[in-house]
């Protein structure tokens, strides 16, 4: 007996998820019939593939070593189908993008997608809110089409993407309005005991936050984490700490904002990133071009 395709596809659910219940609901399947499904492949494969307890799910040796196979095999499947969907001149089907959160709170990409809906109304687009470092193992098992993000190429399989840059962003310090801070201008080092408002530990942001205090002498105070822009944002407003935001965050409507002047000049880079293995669907490529026609600075 071989391995059958739906198996190895329950076998990367639970793989990813390292829960058989998170599984079987993003498969649309009941837990018995999952478990049932992967006790035939381990019995087809003669391994064992996951460890289970009644706390926790762990991947073996084989798992481990099956998994990156695995991946692979549905992602040429999925690139195959998607092929043929291109050949038959349908002008349907769907395009998965993880995009920086400052992107869609700016408005910048919503923009680009009104404008891909109205030309191709047949293709859907799912929109997701990762962060960076995690989109690259989407991208290259096939569960991103395309991201837009700040790239680090010190990233596990970034070798295997084309990174395109598109623009830079300005990062400014900011605090609420009533903040006793509020309009002045502050050496870095001068923010040494007040609280951050922060992202969540390996948000791009973050790592800036870090990076950029560390280098002005101190470990930034965190009082306030949040894994989303508008939370961020608000927090800030309230005049409960100083928070890092893109420029282009703060200048439209929301809580209102007070940015620093401060002594260091911050940009990131979002950039274009695909695996560059993976094959691009017509809809894909399509809207890769309008985004590099709309987003990009040169």
């Amino acid at each position: 007996m071989e391995p059958e395709l739906r198996q190895m596809r329950y076998f990367v659910a639970v793989a990813q998820s390292l829960n058989y219940t998170r599984a079987a609901d993003a498969l649309h399947i009941a837990q018995p019939a999952l478990s049932k499904q992967i006790r035939q492949l381990e019995r087809t494969l003669r391994v064992q593939l996951f460890d289970r307890t009644s706390r926790r799910v762990v991947l073996t040796d084989a798992g481990q070593a099956l998994l990156p196979y695995a991946t692979r095999i549905l992602a040429t499947v999925a690139d195959a189908q998607t092929h043929m969907g291109d050949l038959s001149g349908s002008a349907e089907g769907r395009v998965t993008v993880s995009a920086q959160q400052s992107l869609n709170a700016s408005g910048m990409l919503p923009r680009v997608l009104v404008e891909f809906h109205e030309r191709y109304p047949g293709v859907d687009v799912e929109l997701r809110e990762e962060f960076a470092a995690p989109t690259i193992a989407m991208l290259a098992d096939g569960r991103l089409d395309l991201a837009l993000a700040m790239f680090d190429e010190t990233w596990p399989r970034a070798e295997d993407m084309t990174v395109e840059p598109l623009f830079d962003e300005e990062l400014v310090f900011v605090v609420g309005p009533g903040h006793r801070l509020a309009g002045s201008s502050v050496a870095l080092r001068q923010l040494l005991l007040e609280p951050f408002v922060a992202f969540n530990q390996g948000a791009g942001l973050r790592q800036i936050l870090e990076r950029t205090c560390a280098d002005a002498g101190f470990q930034p105070r965190i009082g306030y984490e949040s894994g989303a822009t508008g939370s961020v944002r608000a927090l800030a407003s309230a005049g409960l700490g100083v928070a890092l935001l893109p420029r282009p965050v703060v200048d439209v409507d929301g809580p209102p904002l007070a940015p620093l002047r401060t002594d260091v000049a911050l940009r990131r880079t979002i950039s274009l990133i695909r695996a560059y293995e993976r094959y691009q669907s017509a809809a894909s490529r399509a809207l890769v071009d309008l985004i590099r026609d709309r987003l990009s600075h040169g």
